[in-house]
Order: C-alpha cells, then structure tokens, then sequence
C-alpha cells in the first residue's frame, strides 16, 4: 500500500536500521489503515 507519507521516507533509514519504506509504522501504513477504519465505523454507525 503507498500512501502520501511514503514519499517523505522512501530513501530514509530508520535508526531502528530498518528501511522506512518497509515499515509499517515509518511508511504511514498505519495511520492511513487507522483513517480508513475510522471511516468505516462512522459510515456503519458503529461506534458503540
């Protein structure tokens, strides 16, 4: 998955030494997965 915050890390190393690109956490996988779901509970009124 490519996300806009990938643009930022696509040439950076981590100081963990993992390639941010490859991570989750440093490519903004997460945060987009997390925006997506948000969405999704709002839409189906599944907050509760």
């Amino acid at each position: 998955m490519e996300v806009d915050s990938f643009k930022n890390v696509k040439n950076q190393i981590g100081f963990c030494g993992i390639w941010c690109g490859s991570c989750a956490a440093g490519n903004g996988a997460i945060v987009e997965l997390a925006r997506r779901f948000d969405e999704i509970v709002k839409k189906y009124e599944l907050e509760k």
